[in-house]
């Protein structure tokens, strides 16, 4: 995200040069605080990039990233946050079986000068406040007396309790606290994942599929894309904070915990499809030999090439519908990472 003054090439800038910098500076670290360090470091090496560029550009605008690592390589699961500016992040933690929305634990602190540790950092610096106005002490690209680019990284082990994290740049804090945008978050997707379950349902019976018109269908298959999934989710926040602020932000929402794992069961479906088309395949072999030792009149074996040709036609059939499924499994695996609107 950055301030009014801030291209949107400044920003795809830093969304490629940040992850080349984390890859480099995290090869081959494993412990946590040395990831937090690499983190740092890969900060202030993506800064001094950034100001070259701007300096070739003519960029003048302020940078800002919050950012969420999630290391795989550990058990359990591990998620680093990184903050540079007035951004904030927050996680949805609910413990298992506990009822309500859940709670929303910060992750992150806003660099303003709103902050009294953070302004006294600033002015020890050189930084000069501007009045009673809130100033932005850390950020990318922009070299000025008290602003640095480093950020405050925090981790923390991923569980079943941490359901979801929500960051989001400084205009969406202004008229939206962290625990109300975890309330609405956390009872829309409620919403919408019994409304995803039962378009999925319909969507996977064809009976039901086949008594609707094709108006019907498109309808709510435009609803599955665009509604009944977290990006859906996501606008829907937007809009009704869009009623209170004309503030411009970025936004993003990330599960930690998905409602189902829907990559494994797109998995079974599509092996059970295969055992199903191998053993019709089988079954035509085997038919059209018992067919040609019993008879050897044209007749059984025009009537045998019959009965393998719609056998092939259906297991081709459900070849494709078996590629389908692989496809949309495929989707759905990556879809639970990262949804990210800018506005």
């Amino acid at each position: 995200q950055g301030d009014d003054e801030c291209p949107r090439d400044q920003l795809e800038c830093i969304a490629l040069m940040l992850p080349r910098r984390l890859s480099k500076e995290m090869r081959g670290i494993c412990e946590s605080a040395a990831i937090k360090e690499a983190m740092k470091t890969a900060f202030t090496a993506c800064d001094e990039e950034l100001r070259a560029e701007c300096e070739r550009r003519g960029w003048r605008g302020n940078s800002f990233v919050t950012s969420l690592l999630v290391d795989m390589r550990c058990s359990p699961p591990r998620a680093y946050t990184a903050n540079v500016g007035p951004g904030r992040g927050f996680a949805c933690v609910k413990e298992v079986g506990a009822c309500g929305p859940g709670r929303a634990v910060p992750l992150c602190k806003a660099h303003t000068s709103a902050d009294a540790k953070e302004r006294s950092r600033f002015e020890a610096a050189g930084g000069k406040l501007q009045g009673a106005a809130s100033v932005v002490c850390r950020a990318l690209g922009l070299k000025s007396p008290g602003v640095i680019p480093t950020p405050d990284v925090s981790s923390f082990a991923i569980s079943a309790s941490q359901r979801f994290v929500v960051l989001g740049g400084a205009g969406m804090w202004r008229s939206l606290n962290g625990q109300k945008a975890v309330d609405t978050i956390s009872a829309q997707l409620q919403v919408m994942d019994n409304r995803r379950t039962e378009l999925e349902a319909l969507f996977d019976d064809d009976t039901r599929l086949a008594m609707l018109n094709a108006t019907k269908v498109h309808a709510l298959t435009k609803e599955r894309n665009e509604k009944a999934c977290e990006a859906g989710t996501l606008r829907m926040l937007i809009d009704e904070n869009m009623k209170r602020s004309s503030h411009s932000y970025s936004v993003m929402l990330i599960r930690l915990l998905q409602p189902t794992d829907k990559a494994a069961l797109s998995y079974l479906r599509v092996d059970a499809i295969k055992a199903r088309v191998e053993e019709a395949a089988e079954m035509a072999r085997s038919s059209r030999a018992s067919s040609i030792q019993a008879d050897n009149a044209p007749e059984a074996c025009v009537q045998s090439d019959a009965d393998q040709n719609s056998v092939q036609r259906e297991a081709s059939q459900s070849c494709v519908q078996s590629d389908a499924q692989q496809a949309c499994m495929q989707k759905d695996a990556k879809k639970s990472v990262e949804l990210v609107d800018y506005f």
